[in-house]
């Protein structure tokens, strides 16, 4: 991880922090900085303004702010991005900083200085207090079964107790594609009908949706799309194993159904857990079923245990009320990541567990801090369940008069508190606004901010190759998430293209490269962040993005480079020729863990290159071919060879005899795997199918470590 510097000094009532450039601007006429409003920031959500300046002399500017806010040095930052027309002004309130602030943003161009003066308001994040609700769609997403329709639709509903009207809108980054209207003052609809390239380039979108009154904080819903095909049976490997058994509660608190998941190689993304109060049938619909993702609780993507936070049917019902809940828990993992070959694991295979819920009576006598959907969830009778920060949220909290009464690191409320059942009250309140993990340091992000989706890339500079010192950070604006990177490449002429990665361990960097009009050309997922992709592209726009699986700050280095050639479909033999046979075939050696690599290889027509392995009886061995295919004329083949005898035949005139699904298919990339029976020297053969021609990279390997399958 690299370091960040910060300033740190502070300063009782005044804070001045500036970013400069060296040297001195002309003695002309000064800036212009644009307007700025006055604003309304929140408790515990990031502020972010954007400051706009001009110099007619176009000298370098420098932006600079002081307030009458205490303490906020090594808390804010104001960054300067581009050409300097643009800064950005950051912070993330504390409780202790409720009010109304001056601050004052000066923009410098070395000799003359313009300052705009700005009130930013501070207000409290917690409790119901006419905040925007989303009541539809329920649950945290929805599934799309591609075999059943081709489009999903979403009605959304907001509630605002106090506003006339509400704006909704789809946050960016955006679904390409998405048809989004207003239908009135607190309604919306949505509709996703995702394209083939869509389909086969992921099985889960994202979409953010947001809601504003103009007077209170904006509320933000993350909602996940899941796209379903069918699955094609004949996949090699294993699919994931879950291990559940149901059990009845007697509870009015939330449940956490939780199931041991495992898989050989891990799972693709966080399982799903699907319920309903109504029985789903021999045949479970997903799609009419609430879905939620599941959390792993420990262990992890190979082998964890992963828990559900389902809300409890029975809260609100007479003591003693039971009702069935019915539920389907879904693993995918990661074998293939086109999806074609990825194996589905549905718990139970066919129909769907069933839990009895009982209504004991009571309280639940939930502690301060826990998550709850129900007043009667918490501790005695005045404690409330309360609504905190810009999701949906609530949290128990303790009843109060005077902070001696509140727990460590808590404060009584100033006013009463409106609970999620319409209770009033003062409560203890965390004094970070946050009953999750501690409040970390601020992500500074890097200067190629704001390039989050692809339509943000395009309005920015092109990336020119070389070697970038980046960094992702979670999302701003509330509701979880981590940020996306992207970044536009030009390429004047056809060339060979890599991009590499290498991240820290905070979190799962994954590295996929778009075409001009989103569509997935080639991806690199795998457990860590180290990812790599490589291929011929003809010239044009093209897209890299860096998106992360998990939430956290991650520096990361992203290297990229361009090797012109006439075109893709010309072929230039490489440089390790001749070893189109198994007399010159190049040598392979193997042990465990250290698998052969090579990289930036050519096959041209009518020519193979051949790699000569020893392999002991019964040793397995595992080749993955990665190449960028766009026409037949591009497709290559992984055969494997005992002297000349080809034990996996595979050509134009025998169709028949090729295995799709082993080294042999008919798109980018390949993979084969092939158990010996005798100890001997087998060949891996490179060759391109009817005569065809591109570059590749090669990976041979004794394990599915060694040599990870391929998309």
């Amino acid at each position: 991880m690299r370091s960040r510097s910060r300033l740190a000094r502070s300063l009782l009532l005044f804070v001045s922090l500036a970013l400069t450039l060296t040297g001195c601007g002309p003695g002309g006429a000064p800036p212009r900085l644009d307007p700025v409003g006055d604003q309304l920031a929140y408790v515990g959500l990031e502020f972010a303004l954007e400051l706009y300046a001009t110099d007619a002399e176009h000298a370098p500017l420098s932006y600079a702010y002081s307030t009458t806010l205490p303490d906020l040095a090594g808390r804010a930052e104001l960054r300067r991005y581009g050409d300097g027309s643009r800064a950005v002004f950051r912070f993330t309130p504390r409780g202790a900083d409720v009010g109304v602030w001056t601050f004052d943003f000066t923009v410098s161009d070395g000799g003359n200085e313009v300052t705009e003066t700005v009130t930013i308001e501070v207000r409290s994040s917690i409790g119901e207090g006419g905040l925007p609700l989303f009541r539809r769609p329920l649950g945290q997403g929805t599934t799309l079964d591609l075999a059943v329709s081709a489009c999903v639709d979403l009605d959304i509903l907001v509630e605002d107790s106090d506003s006339g009207e509400v704006t909704i809108a789809e946050d960016e980054p955006r679904i390409e594609g998405t048809q989004f209207q207003t239908t009135g003052p607190f309604t919306a609809t949505w509709r996703f009908c995702p394209t083939a390239a869509q389909a086969s380039a992921e099985n889960r979108y994202e979409l953010l949706l947001s809601a504003s009154d103009d007077v209170n904080q904006r509320t933000v819903k993350r909602y996940l799309i899941v796209l379903r095909t069918d699955p094609l049976r004949a996949c090699a490997g294993d699919g994931p194993v879950i291990d559940h058994a149901p059990a009845d509660e007697n509870t009015l608190n939330g449940l956490t159904p939780y199931a041991q998941i495992a898989d050989d190689l891990g799972l693709k993304s966080d399982p799903l857990f699907y319920y309903s109060t109504t029985a789903p049938g021999p045949n479970p619909n997903l799609s009419a079923m609430t879905q939620l993702t599941m959390i792993l609780i420990s262990g992890d993507m190979r082998d964890g245990l992963w828990a559900a936070d389902v809300p409890n049917p029975v809260v609100g019902t007479p003591t003693g009320t039971a009702v069935e809940l019915f539920y389907v828990i879904v693993a995918e993992d990661n074998d293939d990541a086109d999806g074609a070959c990825d194996h589905v694991t549905e718990s139970p295979m066919s129909g769907a567990h069933a839990m009895r819920v009982t209504n004991p009576g009571g309280s639940g006598g939930l502690p301060h801090c826990s998550r709850c959907t129900a007043d009667v969830q918490c501790g005695d009778e005045l404690d409330l369940c309360v609504r905190l920060g810009s999701g949906d949220d609530h949290f128990c909290f303790t009843s109060c008069a005077s902070d001696t009464e509140c727990p460590i690191d808590t404060y009584c409320s100033i006013s009463t508190l409106t609970s999620v059942d319409g209770g009033r009250g003062r409560q203890c309140i965390p004094e970070d606004y946050s009953c999750g993990p501690p409040p970390t340091a601020l992500c500074v992000d890097d200067d190629y901010e704001e390039n989050d989706s692809r339509t943000a890339a395009a309005l920015s500079a092109v990336l020119p190759p070389g070697f970038y010192d980046l960094v992702s950070c979670p999302a701003s604006g509330g509701g979880g998430g981590d940020d996306e990177d992207w970044f536009e490449l030009d390429l004047p002429t056809a060339a060979q293209v890599t991009a590499v990665l290498e991240g820290g361990a905070t979190t799962d960097l994954d590295l996929t490269l778009a075409d001009a009009f989103g569509a997935v050309l080639m991806r690199s997922e795998s457990f860590t962040s180290s990812e790599r992709i490589a291929g011929c592209l003809g010239a044009g726009r093209y897209y890299l993005r860096i998106r992360a699986a998990g939430s956290g700050e991650n520096a990361y280095l992203l290297e990229w480079t361009r090797t012109a050639t006439s075109s893709c479909g010309s072929c230039e033999e490489d440089t390790r020729e001749p070893d189109d046979g198994a007399s010159t075939a190049r040598a392979v050696e193997l042990d465990f863990g250290s698998p052969y690599h090579t990289y930036s290889n050519a096959i041209c027509a009518d020519d193979d290159d051949w790699f000569g392995v020893l392999l002991y009886s019964g040793e397995r061995v595992q080749v993955s071919l990665e190449f960028l295919q766009t026409s037949a004329s591009e497709d290559l083949d992984l055969h494997f060879y005992s002297g000349s005898t080809d034990l996996t035949p595979c050509s134009p005139g025998e169709v028949a005899e090729c295995d799709t699904l082993n080294g042999q298919g008919s798109n980018s990339n390949e993979n084969m795997t092939y158990t010996v029976s005798a100890t001997g020297t087998y060949y891996v053969v490179v060759r391109g199918w009817n005569g065809g021609e591109n570059f590749y990279d090669l990976c041979i390997g004794l394990t599915a470590a060694d040599c990870p399958r391929l998309p």
